[in-house]
């Protein structure tokens, strides 16, 4: 699709003001490739926003350069370059929600626009960040928030693409001179670091990890990248005067101080520019008299510190960075503070919309299979291995089906179970072993003998998991499948076992299945026995 579209008003002023152009070069960014970091931005901007589509474009003196999109056709980008552009330049946050008398309501079945522009080198507006979606919508505050959040993520993302560039045309101007060259190299390579940390906590986020594991990914890496004492999220209720801290993550020569602390006992707490938003810094606490008595007699020993908002309201949460000792913080430091803090609560917030959307996708598929398929969240949520019968079975494409077959059968002569009854075990382990081998090329499958002489078949890859949109079609169609699903056996499956275990995410799957010595009867049976 052709990324590259005539802006509706070339001879506006600011459009070819030599500075924004100047702004907009330093960032290499006009006219480029597609870019996973900015990618990444517009599927959590679209995710968070609750709309179909989003997307980020730059602008040169006559053109609107689509960087980014997701679920865009390219009559929608026309329009937004023709008639949203501008208004979205114009405001700190432009929303449009489908006036009747306006004739862009009928163009591209746009119903609600919403954008933030973005800013590169101080106060150049250089492009926007922007949703659209085919219904109405009315932007909560929640929106507004994370629109803005992903719109200085997406300026943080720039200015570190811009330090590397600087960075880099300093080490070619500069080669003669080897200290100098050896400095700016050890500079490029801290930003290529901070870079990496960002790309690492997005990776996190997009492999379905549930939020406890993405803010433990955040302070921990975050952490180590500063090289700091200690790195903690901190909640505060002003109603209940409580300072939450947790997770934290620390050196280990040092212990955690998660818990609750009064928060009004602190005087940063009370900074006006802290409560409007802006990140706190603290060099060194003992000579900070606004500070020194919260920081140091509360006895947390954090004496410097880089605490940046993540969310207002009626309670506030913080990404806390902290030292034992003095220390200077750099506006690169500040800065990637304040884009993992923007990034974690997009991240945070995402995952638990995809949890709400799977526990309801989990109730409809055990409801659907009279209880026999069963998603889980976590590793916990499985049934516990049981005595192991035999030695694992490794399947790939040359062998492992044939022998796993051969090791259920004799577990089920061991248990007793009828013939027939092995036979449908065998045809559901067979087909979860293939699944294993087509889409991860390689598994490893376990038997057991549990309590009551029942089967458990264990079968684990660590392929790119299975797309839980298409586990309702493969699970009541027969023959249905895609590439990223179990495949046209799902359905012979529940038709063969009594129950099915599946989890599954982006660093694998795991699939167990159980069979009793006699088939059980069915639920709505078993409830009307129980009446």
């Amino acid at each position: 699709m052709n990324s590259l579209f005539h802006l509706a008003a070339p001879e506006w002023a600011l459009l070819k003001n030599p500075v924004r152009l100047k702004a907009l070069s330093d960032c290499g960014i006009f006219a480029t490739r597609p870019e996973s970091d900015f990618d990444d931005i517009v599927s959590l901007t679209a995710h968070s926003c609750e709309c179909s589509s989003a997307m980020i474009a730059f602008a040169d003196s006559e053109h609107l350069h689509f960087k980014s999109t997701v679920g865009a056709t390219k009559p929608l980008l026309q329009i937004i370059a023709d008639s949203f552009f501008m208004p979205t330049v114009q405001s700190s946050l432009y929303v449009w929600a489908d006036p009747s008398n306006d004739e862009r309501s009928s163009a591209d079945k746009i119903r609600f626009y919403a954008g933030v522009p973005l800013r590169a080198d101080g106060d150049q507006i250089i492009g926007i960040l922007c949703v659209t979606d085919p219904l109405p919508h009315r932007l909560s505050e929640y929106h507004e928030q994370a629109l803005l959040a992903l719109g200085r993520q997406t300026e943080h993302q720039l200015t570190l693409r811009r330090m590397i560039s600087l960075q880099q045309t300093l080490i070619e101007e500069r080669e003669k001179d080897i200290g100098i060259r050896l400095q700016s190299e050890a500079q490029l390579a801290s930003a290529l670091s901070r870079v990496s940390l960002i790309n690492e906590i997005g990776k996190t986020a997009r492999s379905g990890a549930d939020p406890a594991t993405i803010l433990e990914t955040a302070i921990t890496k975050l952490g180590i990248a500063l090289g700091a004492d200690r790195c903690y999220f901190v909640t505060y209720s002003s109603s209940e005067n409580a300072a939450t801290i947790g997770p934290d993550w620390h050196r280990s020569n040092l212990k955690s101080i998660a818990g609750s602390y009064e928060m009004f006992s602190a005087p940063h707490n009370h900074d006006v520019r802290y409560l409007a938003g802006q990140t706190t810094v603290v060099e060194d606490a003992i000579k900070d008299n606004a500070h020194k008595e919260s920081l140091i007699s509360a006895g947390l020993g954090l004496r410097s510190l880089l605490r940046a908002p993540i969310l207002q309201g009626t309670g506030m949460t913080a990404l806390g960075v902290a030292m034992i000792e003095p220390r200077q913080w750099t506006e690169e430091e500040i800065s990637l503070v304040e884009s993992i803090a923007a990034q974690t609560r997009a991240a945070v917030e995402a995952a638990r919309h995809i949890m709400r959307e799977r526990a309801l996708l989990r109730d409809v598929l055990a409801s659907v299979t009279e209880g026999k398929l069963f998603l889980a969240d976590t590793a916990a949520d499985l049934p516990a291995p049981q005595v192991q019968f035999g030695s694992p079975v490794v399947l790939d494409k040359e062998s492992g089906l044939a022998e796993l077959r051969d090791l259920i059968r004799k577990a089920s002569r061991q248990a007793n179970h009828e013939e027939v009854r092995t036979f449908d075990t065998m045809t559901a382990a067979s087909e979860a072993g293939m699944n294993a081998i087509v889409h991860a090329d390689r598994g490893v499958a376990t038997v057991s003998i549990g309590p009551n002489d029942s089967l458990q078949i264990r079968i684990e890859d660590k392929g790119m998991g299975i797309a839980f949109d298409d586990l309702p079609k493969a699970t009541l169609s027969r023959g249905y499948s895609t590439k990223s699903t179990l495949g046209h056996g799902l359905k012979m499956m529940l038709e063969t076992i009594d129950r099915f275990f599946l989890l599954t995410g982006a660093t694998g799957t795991t699939v167990v299945l159980e069979q009793e010595k006699v088939e059980p009867p069915p639920s709505w049976l078993a409830k009307q026995h129980l009446k």
